[in-house]
């Protein structure tokens, strides 16, 4: 953070702090996966580093550890399974790219002190793979899409999506999992928005019968007693004169 100036920052560095920081928010250990060492140093900070990237700076140069950006390299190299893979890549963010790319288009495992960061990367800022993010990941992407700390994070919004059906009677288990089925794609994408999510199809048959179904949403909407009871003999009405 030291080498920002915050009124003219360049991307380079910007890239680079939110990647050294990204591990940070998520509680994992990047000393063993961002590794800076002087040219003398090379090869006993190669012995190690399984996965990771290599920062060699100048042996006179400023050097204050593995949180700091280096924006001056003499090189910078991908480590994989021990060994360079990649060498002399412009600078950090490039070579975290590059190093991702290969660990996921190679189906490597991530290594687990940064398996956290690496899945944000994936799931968050690449949008790849699995959608149903874990707690911690969840957390960190509502923060960072709630550009306003006055409006309510995603978190916080809930979303019930309600459609009723009026189907034969002896239909109405079939037409609760078409509904299901229909809408599932659009639940998982509210869900990756970090948005409580539920699909509530409800059933009335035509002739009168009002499904589990219709009770339940009502007692999720927060209508009970008097008011659910009216509310379901008027949709039990309805539904009787629409097959008149």
């Amino acid at each position: 953070m030291q080498h920002m100036s915050w009124m003219t920052p360049d991307v380079t560095v910007l890239r680079s702090v939110v990647l050294k920081g990204i591990p940070i928010l998520l509680g994992d250990d990047s000393s063993e996966f961002y590794k800076t060492c002087s040219d003398a140093e090379r090869d006993e900070a190669l012995e190690c580093i399984t996965v990771g990237v290599l920062t060699v700076v100048s042996e006179d140069g400023p050097h204050e550890g593995q949180s700091s950006v280096d924006l001056q390299p003499i090189s910078t190299a991908i480590i994989l399974e021990g060994g360079i893979v990649m060498d002399h890549i412009k600078n950090l963010p490039q070579a975290v790219c590059l190093l991702f790319g290969l660990t996921y288009a190679l189906h490597l495992d991530y290594p687990k002190c940064m398996a956290n960061t690496l899945n944000f990367i994936q799931t968050v800022m690449l949008g790849l793979g699995k959608k149903n993010l874990p707690p911690k990941l969840l957390t960190l992407k509502n923060s960072l899409y709630c550009s306003n700390p006055e409006e309510p994070s995603a978190a916080t919004v809930q979303l019930i999506l309600l459609e009723l059906t009026v189907p034969w009677e002896e239909s109405m288990e079939e037409a609760q999992e078409r509904k299901k089925e229909k809408y599932q794609e659009l639940v998982e994408q509210c869900r990756m928005n970090g948005w409580r999510t539920r699909c509530m199809p409800v059933e009335v048959g035509s002739k009168g019968f009002a499904s589990y179904t219709l009770s339940k949403a009502y007692g999720t909407l927060v209508i009970t007693g008097a008011k659910r009871r009216r509310a379901i003999s008027n949709n039990v009405e309805a539904a009787e004169k629409a097959f008149r």
